[in-house]
């Protein structure tokens, strides 16, 4: 195991992911992507305007200071090589194309306890993730939805 793939979103750093995260990174002395997936939900005609482009850019920035310079701290003081990444799009999608073009060798996501009749009708990241991916996704259960 060379290059572990950590996902996380917006709705506070998912500490179960995090914690098996640096276990296994520890223990192999793998590398950590961080990376954080935001699907704009643009219209699709609307997707070359200059405006929702240059939006995009400053909530990259604003993603990319606040959540993933938080994520990063999880991992201070220990000596593993952390790399932080963002993208726009559909999350799923956009997990598996960053776990091959880092060349990430195993994928870490946290559940979200979601609801059977809520998952069933708007999906699940992590369910797609397992689905689709070609390397190994651990799955690590988060609290359930209350």
């Amino acid at each position: 195991m060379n290059k572990i793939l950590l996902p996380i979103d917006n709705n506070g750093l998912q500490l179960c992911s995090f914690e098996m995260a640096k276990d296994l990174a520890s223990k192999y002395g793998a590398e950590i992507v961080i990376c954080n997936v935001q699907d704009p939900e643009i219209p699709f005609t609307l997707i070359e305007e200059e405006a929702i482009k240059e939006n995009a850019k400053g909530y990259d920035n604003q993603v990319k200071n606040v959540v993933l310079d938080k994520a990063r701290e999880m991992f201070e003081g220990l000596d593993l090589k952390i790399t932080t990444l963002t993208a726009f799009g559909n999350p799923a999608a956009k997990v598996l194309d960053i776990a091959e073009k880092e060349e990430c060798d195993f994928i870490i996501m946290c559940t979200h306890g979601m609801s059977a009749t809520k998952r069933f009708l708007i999906g699940s990241v992590t369910n797609k993730v397992v689905h689709h991916s070609k390397v190994p996704v651990l799955v690590v259960r988060s609290a359930p939805a209350k």
